[in-house]
């Protein structure tokens, strides 16, 4: 049996570390969600019109 004072979801953690890792993981979240949802984008993409755009945009 789990003691209540020791569970993980309902204590409140004190500090700053709790406070960076929650936003280190969101931006490591959102930072992974944009990069998978770039690559359907990409992968998706009808005739390459994306891909060329993105590669002008890229070139030197």
């Amino acid at each position: 049996m789990a003691d209540d004072d020791n569970d993980l979801f309902t204590k409140v953690p004190s500090g700053a570390a709790p406070f960076v890792f929650r936003l280190l993981l969101a931006f490591g979240i959102l930072i992974l969600g944009s990069y998978l949802a770039l690559g359907f984008f990409f992968e998706l993409d009808v005739g390459g019109c994306a891909s060329r755009a993105f590669m002008d945009l890229t070139a030197d």
